[in-house]
């Protein structure tokens, strides 16, 4: 039986979701490893970026 496919939503500034796009990679929950060794391949992920930049930044 195949697992169904699940979804994540991750928060974090546009200025951080740029470099990951850009280096191929994503980060989330500030380097800690347990939540991202919980997706699965075929996962989606969803970026909220509430601020531009992660210190200081505009909404």
């Amino acid at each position: 039986m195949a697992s169904a496919t699940r979804y994540w939503i991750v928060v974090a500034a546009k200025d951080h979701v740029a470099r990951g796009v850009a280096g191929g990679f994503m980060q989330a929950n500030h380097g800690k490893p347990g939540p991202l060794k919980r997706l699965q391949k075929g996962d989606g992920v969803v970026f909220y970026s509430p601020k531009d930049k992660y210190e200081g930044g505009e909404a």
